[in-house]
């Protein structure tokens, strides 16, 4: 791991604290990022893993000081500059530089893309009680993930009560989402309707299974299929076709003819959540249905990241999923080819099992919710006879649903997983394995199928398999067509248009990889052949370790500096004044992604020019101006 010791003395003495440093660490040595990510999934805190880390001689048989405690920290002198020779500076520029090419060109591959665009699509799920997001990068690994509690009041039943709070939350949320933070641009920050520059994000959302409806069709042939299917749905739901959003998707089965998955959900509420949703600038491509979304979280299911038609379950065996939440229980039945075939709701969850505790007790419900939390179904406990008698409402619903899905299906689920914040009750696993000797009853493990760095407390990460399976569909060909979208037609398309505006040719998009590299080695080779003495590399030291006097505090290599003088400055511009923030580009192309945002009338550090840009430094950041935002055009001397 290199010289890590000196690292974290030097760091903890500038008062960082051990999660800091221990993610650097991480980021630093890849090659243990096995061994040190399984100890965060076993409970153990930074603190504890560097210890660890010591005593098992990792680091280095030096003595390193224990963590400080919370005081002001001692800031310690300085290093003495060293001096070096001209080709040893720029060939540790050119180093720096490939890292800020190579963070510039990695921020497609942060989190997925819409195909074809530069927008990132996140999963959002949005209960009564919390916001989850999500944002996985291409191999399944989390780029940024966040959960916020929700004021009481916000949202209601599923139905958006309050925006103002709402949009208040998924703000912070989104702020503090790590370990890359989706970033609020500065600009914006005080606008309580502008979280994100519209054209770079958008979300995957799942609508809440009290506001949708849910059923099974089943018909002789695909003839007038669409025409029928709307004919049975006006005779099953209780409301007019003109006030729903619906969509179906086939389900695979072996019986002969077309059985269908018909969902619904009203018009009003869907639209409370498409008008939410872009109030916040984060526009919705696709609304799920939690159902299908756990089920791709928690299911072992073949191929579904490459080719969603094709997602089939790997062991073929029926199982069912119990989502187990706040206000209510839902059943999924999905059969041995991966389909969701039955779904039944329930009122029987975590409020229902705390209100008849405080019942039984004649306590608070406060009380009630504290000792549930405490014994649940934990045998001699108080609660259990309690929660024992009610939690079999749960079990004869169950064998309900198994009984009609072997009736339609000719065959038997073989597993059951628990899903939803109260199967996190003590006990609960046990009382249902009990009452299904014949099944294997597990709690569900939504980070089997992503990368999740050690981040997730694995004792915890059932509550967000919701928002794991909408990250894992935004992987797949074609999210806004996979699986049900109960999105408006007209907000799709409308969606669909803007992207295929955007999309560049075929022919452009498999050159693309090519000339990147092309710029990439004309930029090392013009640094290290022409690199004029002023450009220092204290920016990058500060960007990669704010607060650290050299390289040495990170990788304990020491960086080698220089008191050489200004010669060869091309000089400084000054930003024009202009209401809107002016954008520094990532790369001479007005599509290029944004770097960063400049103040108008502010003076920057030119670099170099190319055509109508120019590329300007800041203390800690790189980014090209077109030569329209600069006072007096591009100078002459460039």
């Amino acid at each position: 791991m290199g010289n890590v010791t000196e690292t974290i003395k030097e760091a903890r003495k500038r008062g960082a604290e051990d999660e800091r440093i221990f993610n650097e660490i991480l980021r630093a040595n890849p090659q243990k990022a096995e061994v040190l990510t399984e100890a965060r999934r076993r409970g153990a805190d930074a603190t504890l893993i560097l210890e660890k880390i010591i005593e098992e001689n990792k680091l280095s048989d030096s003595e390193i000081p224990p963590a400080p405690e919370k005081t002001t920290p001692e800031i310690p002198p300085a290093p003495k500059k060293a001096t070096s020779s001209r080709k040893e500076e720029v060939t540790d520029l050119k180093e720096k530089l490939k890292e800020k090419i190579s963070a510039l060109a990695n921020l497609k591959l942060v989190g997925n893309l819409l195909p074809g665009t530069r927008y990132l699509l996140m999963g959002v799920d949005i209960s009564d009680h919390s916001i989850e997001i999500l944002l996985l990068g291409r191999s399944g690994a989390i780029s940024s993930y966040g959960r916020s509690v929700l004021k009481a009041g916000a949202v209601q039943n599923g139905e958006i009560l309050n925006q103002k709070i709402l949009s208040e939350t998924l703000k912070k949320t989104l702020e503090k989402a790590g370990p890359r933070p989706l970033e609020v641009p500065e600009h914006t920050r005080e606008k309580k309707s502008f979280i994100f520059e519209k054209r770079d994000y958008k979300s995957i959302v799942t609508l809440p299974d009290s506001k949708t409806f849910i059923h099974i069709f089943d018909f002789e042939t695909r003839k007038d299929l669409y025409r029928r299917i709307k004919e049975r749905a006006e005779e099953t739901i209780p409301f007019k076709m003109e006030d729903l959003y619906w969509d179906f998707s086939e389900i695979r089965t072996d019986k002969p003819g077309v059985r269908v998955l018909f969902v619904a959900t009203l018009r009003d509420i869907a639209d409370t959540y498409i008008h939410f949703f872009k109030s916040t600038n984060i526009e919705p491509v696709a609304f799920d249905i939690e159902g299908a979304s756990i089920g791709r979280a928690l299911l072992p299911l073949d191929n579904l990241i490459e080719k969603e038609k094709e997602v089939k379950m790997k062991d073929g065996r029926p199982r069912m999923i119990i989502d187990m939440g706040a206000r209510t229980s839902v059943l999924n039945v999905f059969n041995k080819n991966g389909s969701l075939a039955v779904s039944v709701s329930l009122p029987y969850a975590g409020h229902y099992f705390t209100k008849k505790i405080a019942d039984h007790f004649d306590i608070s419900n406060d009380e009630a919710e504290r000792l549930k939390r405490k014994n649940g179904f934990l045998k001699g406990t108080e609660t259990f006879p309690v929660l024992e008698d009610h939690g079999k409402k749960i079990i004869r619903e169950i064998n309900q649903a198994e009984r009609y899905y072997q009736k339609e299906f000719n065959e038997k689920t073989e597993e059951i997983i628990l899903a939803g914040g109260t199967s996190l009750l003590p006990g609960i696993e046990d009382f249902f394995q009990e009452n299904f000797s014949g099944k294997r009853v597990r709690l569900g493990s939504p980070l089997d199928k992503i990368d999740d760095r050690g981040l997730i407390d694995s004792e915890k990460a059932i509550l967000y398999a919701n928002v794991v399976g909408l990250g894992l569909r935004a992987l797949t060909d074609n999210p806004i067509k996979t699986g049900i979208n109960l999105l408006p037609d007209e907000v799709m398309s409308q969606t669909e248009k803007r992207e295929k505006k955007k999309l560049p040719s075929v022919s452009w998009k498999l050159a693309l990889p090519l000339v990147l590299g092309v710029i990439l080695i004309g930029l090392i080779a013009y640094y290290l052949a022409f690199a004029p003495a002023w450009m220092s590399v204290e920016p990058f030291r500060e960007r990669i370790f704010p607060g650290a006097a050299t390289t040495e505090d990170i990788t304990g290599t020491e960086e080698v500096t220089t008191d050489t003088g200004v010669a060869g400055d091309p000089g400084m511009i000054t930003i024009v004044d202009s209401e809107d923030p002016v954008q520094a580009k990532i790369s001479p192309d007005p599509d290029s992604p944004t770097a960063f945002h400049v103040e108008s009338g502010s003076d920057y550090q030119v670099l170099e020019a190319s055509g109508n840009w120019v590329l300007i430094e800041t203390r800690d950041q790189l980014g090209w101006i077109k030569a329209e935002n600069i006072e007096g055009g591009i100078p002459d001397n460039l």
